[in-house]
């Protein structure tokens, strides 16, 4: 564990546990939206690219086609 409440834990687990009980299941989720956010549109950026390279290069270059 690291930071400066690196101390109040014994372990990974004993983390684990003292979230649970005192802040609850939705601690482990907190950020979980914001993330979403960034990670979504460039995943969607991603597979268009990926779709356009793709059916670029089958047009132009007999390259994937069976």
């Amino acid at each position: 564990m690291q930071g400066t409440k690196a101390v109040q834990y014994a372990n990974t687990l004993d983390c684990f546990k003292q979230i649970l009980t005192q802040e609850g299941v939705s601690a482990f989720y907190a950020g979980v939206v914001p993330r979403l956010g960034r990670v979504v549109p460039g995943q969607g950026i991603i597979f268009m690219s990926f779709e356009s390279i793709q059916s670029g290069l089958e047009e132009n270059f007999s390259i994937f086609k069976s």
